[in-house]
């Protein structure tokens, strides 16, 4: 039988699936990345994620669907996703989180701090994502006394 493993890795293409699959966003079926095709599982999720404005890609045509996902890229898509409920950043002036995080990246992770997203996890912004992360994460993103 298939098994959750809550420490197990995710791909960018499990996570993604899961948070199209938590919002309630209506699968795609177009070819927007070059490494996500119709014959793929992830398909429609990976399409319903791009067209939610969700995940823009690499830049090159790529979308890396097999690669583990970390925290801070992780953290993109759920910034993303808070944007896309309607949820208000509470913007505090400086982020709980230093260290390693990449610049890029810093908006995001303080936008999901912002709005307890990171709750009730250990944030390694490098560390791949592991399942029970993601699961709380989704749910702290839509509880709705969050």
């Amino acid at each position: 039988g298939k098994k959750f493993e809550p420490y197990s890795e995710m791909t960018r293409a499990e996570y993604i699936t899961s948070i199209v699959t938590a919002l309630g966003i209506a699968p795609e079926w177009d070819v927007v990345f070059e490494d996500s095709n119709a014959g793929d599982w992830h398909f429609k999720f990976i399409s319903a994620a791009y067209k939610a404005g969700l995940i823009v890609g690499d830049g090159s045509g790529k979308c890396m669907p097999n690669e583990k996902i970390t925290a801070e890229q992780a953290a993109v898509i759920m910034a993303k996703a808070i944007e896309l409920r309607g949820k208000e950043s509470i913007n505090n002036t400086s982020s709980p989180f230093s260290g390693n995080i990449s610049a890029w990246a810093m908006p995001f992770v303080d936008k999901c701090a912002d709005n307890g997203i990171f709750d009730d996890i250990i944030f390694n912004a490098k560390a791949p994502v592991i399942r029970s992360y993601m699961a709380q994460m989704v749910y702290n993103l839509v509880a709705e006394d969050k």
